[in-house]
């Protein structure tokens, strides 16, 4: 199942690029972003779970219906250990309910569909985790995001055999990865031009507030100087 063309392997080191240099200039000038991330990764992480559950419900075939359980159960491990470093910085993790979540099952339309959807996500996200292990600055986050990459790789395999055993016919199982892999670089892309358009933001007032602040404060005292004289 071999995408041709470079543009995905670009995108992917690009956001590989991007995390290593703008993570820790977000967690430096914002106090709380990097609580408000590892929220992220445990809701997202949480969701996943619940995504491969639907999945479990509407297997037919018993063997995939286990390595389906066996990546739930990861899944909700890795929930719970953003939600612990979270809690250790104070932080508290607000799950999304059930009736608040969009089901991927059920937006694919069918289970062959839905695994090529995640079968095509998954080593991209285990190369991402790879980059947070190394831009992160603390030592337990670090070990959190090798360990779940490496949990990752597994569910990439584990999701590739259970795709083709849904759907026997590799033409049609090449067809919809390369579909969900076109639909998830474009998510992407949007996701990432977000992210780096909130972190210059960030830096540029920043920057105004170095260059500015003294300015404003010298004119303020000279006002205020002034005043007191008349």
């Amino acid at each position: 199942m071999h995408e041709s063309g470079t543009l995905r392997p670009m995108i992917v080191w690009l956001r590989k690029v991007l995390i290593r240099l703008l993570l820790p200039v977000s967690w430096f000038v914002r106090r709380r972003r990097p609580v408000e991330t590892l929220c992220q990764f445990a809701e997202t992480e949480s969701d996943s779970g619940w995504q491969f559950l639907r999945a479990f419900d509407q297997c037919p075939d018993p063997v995939q219906r286990a390595h389906l359980f066996h990546n739930l159960l990861e899944e909700r491990e890795h929930a719970s250990l953003f939600t612990e470093l979270v809690e250790r910085r104070g932080g508290r993790v607000r799950l999304s309910a059930e009736n608040g979540r969009t089901s991927l099952l059920e937006q694919e339309g069918t289970l062959p569909a839905f695994l090529a959807y995640v079968h095509a996500g998954e080593l991209d996200i285990a190369h991402e985790f790879g980059a947070y292990a190394r831009a992160v600055p603390d030592d337990d986050v670090r070990t959190v995001f090798e360990h779940i990459k490496e949990e990752e790789d597994g569910h990439h395999s584990n999701l590739h055999g259970a795709l083709l055993a849904i759907c026997p016919d590799r033409a049609k199982a090449a067809a919809l990865v390369s579909r969900a892999r076109r639909r998830r670089t474009w998510r992407a892309f949007q996701r990432g031009s977000k992210r780096i358009g909130d972190t210059f933001l960030v830096v540029w007032l920043i920057a105004l507030y170095v260059v500015l602040g003294p300015f404003c404060v010298l004119q303020g005292r000279r006002r205020l100087t002034h005043r007191a004289r008349s």
